[in-house]
């Protein structure tokens, strides 16, 4: 049998589609903190669209959109440190209390239900700064820049704006005319986790934004709201600077036969 010319071989009509794509979805989710990082965005912008909806009824108590995002983002946010036994299962004991504290708010009669609600959101909270402090020593002690180590500096962005909303949220719980919130929003959220409003208001401080139509009224939470805008400024210059620096040190010194062959 005579080989086949290279001009007569056909190709497959995707293989020149299906490796490129494949490699760039490796290269997004083979870090650590990517996945860490696409749960935030569920969580910062799908719940508040869809959290509210209910999906099966629990006895007495419904179980809502909000309710599955919230622990699913738990669960994305503990496996992140997985292979550290006494971080990873004293997260779990964290993630446990929150969600059935929560759970189990629902159920109780006032003042228990905002007792457990309380509780809930202060474990939740945890958790969150927990993953935030272990993430940032972690990029932050890195020589090199990759995509993951961005991605974990954008998470713990992101997880310090879901940190302040759960205080909020508690605030709220406990004493709601410590905030002023514009006619047409104050609408409940039956779901688990930080407060959508909260979640709102916590971004929008963050990032110094401040449209207004929620605003701190109480003492603590302006004293609040002021640390988590001097923090979200702080933060991203800290960041980019580090960036910056990793990049130039990075940088290739140049020798004296490249200067000399330099024009001018």
């Amino acid at each position: 049998m005579s080989p086949i010319h290279p001009s007569h071989r056909t190709e497959h009509p995707r293989e020149g589609f299906v490796a490129p794509v494949g490699a760039f979805l490796g290269a997004v989710f083979s870090g650590r903190f990517r996945w860490l990082l696409a749960s935030l965005v569920i969580l910062m912008f799908v719940a508040p669209l869809y959290g509210g909806v209910r999906l099966v009824r629990l006895g007495a108590a419904p179980l809502y959109v909000g309710d599955v995002i919230n622990f699913c983002f738990l669960i994305v946010a503990i496996a992140t440190y997985h292979r550290r036994r006494l971080e990873f299962w004293s997260l779990v004991v964290l993630v446990v209390v929150a969600q059935t504290t929560g759970l189990a708010a629902r159920f109780a009669p006032e003042p228990w239900a905002t007792a457990l609600g309380v509780g809930s959101l202060v474990a939740a909270g945890c958790v969150m700064l927990s993953i935030a402090l272990l993430i940032s020593s972690d990029v932050f002690s890195r020589t090199q820049v990759d995509g993951d180590a961005i991605c974990g500096s954008i998470s713990v962005y992101m997880l310090a704006g879901v940190v302040f909303a759960a205080v909020y949220s508690m605030i709220l719980l406990a004493s709601p005319e410590q905030f002023r919130i514009a006619d047409g929003l104050a609408a409940e959220d039956p779901s688990l986790g930080p407060h959508r409003l909260m979640l709102y208001f916590s971004l929008t401080t963050l990032t110094t934004v401040g449209y207004g139509d929620i605003s701190p009224v109480g003492d603590l939470p302006r004293s609040l709201s002021n640390i988590e805008a001097i923090f979200g400024q702080a933060y991203l210059t800290v960041l980019v600077a580090r960036l910056v620096g990793q990049h130039l040190a990075r940088r290739p010194e140049s020798t004296p036969s490249e200067d000399a062959a330099r024009p001018g």
